[in-house]
């Protein structure tokens, strides 16, 4: 089964590129810095940022591509044909996958075996580590629709979720959200499940 929790068994693979999904909450913002840190201090490891529309307002193509290093890609078909259809070349391009911020609307649509993008098609049709660190909004957490769905998410025996913790809501300044917390906790989830980074 699936272990929703940082503290579960690792999974056991050799990853070196990392197809990093990134979703609409404003904890988006923090990412392109991370992915700059990461590429220097783990320069093993390959990371291709994936932006849904839904994060595309909050950070755009110009600022990932500037801040991170790398050149980012969005999530959804494209309008032009394709020699190989984009989810198989996600697939073939990706040892694991990371969904940081995961929103609450990404989570309700995975559960639900959403493939309505290429990225989400070939998460569904992965065999591959998929890690999922949420973001919730405030009352999230502790809402009827996230305790269902983190157990919905033990369906999937390659997928680890991290647990959220509170955290201060940026659009609510007196309000409790929840969220993957400090860089450093995303960054120790992540290593931590990719055995053999």
């Amino acid at each position: 089964m699936g272990y929703s929790s940082e503290g579960g068994p690792r999974i056991m693979t050799k990853v070196t590129n990392v197809s990093w999904l990134v979703t609409g909450s404003m904890s988006a913002l923090s990412i392109p810095g991370l992915i700059f840190s990461l590429r220097s201090s783990h320069p093993n490891l390959n990371f291709t940022p994936y932006l849904t529309q839904s994060a595309s307002r909050i950070v755009t193509m110009t600022s990932m591509a500037t801040l991170s290093g790398v050149t980012p890609r969005n999530s959804d078909w494209g309008s032009e044909p394709e020699a190989t259809p984009s989810h198989i070349q996600i697939e073939s391009e990706s040892d694991a996958y990371l969904i940081a911020p995961a929103t609450l609307d990404f989570l309700a649509r995975f559960a639900r075996y959403d493939c309505s993008t290429p990225f989400s098609l070939a998460l569904q049709c992965t065999k591959k580590p998929i890690l999922v660190a949420p973001s919730l909004p405030p009352g999230g957490k502790d809402s009827i629709a996230y305790k269902s769905l983190s157990m919905d998410l033990l369906k999937w025996e390659n997928l680890r979720l991290l647990s959220p913790i509170e955290t201060k809501s940026a659009s609510s300044p007196n309000a409790s959200s929840s969220g993957f917390g400090s860089a450093t906790r995303l960054i120790e989830f992540m290593l931590e499940n990719l055995q053999g980074t």
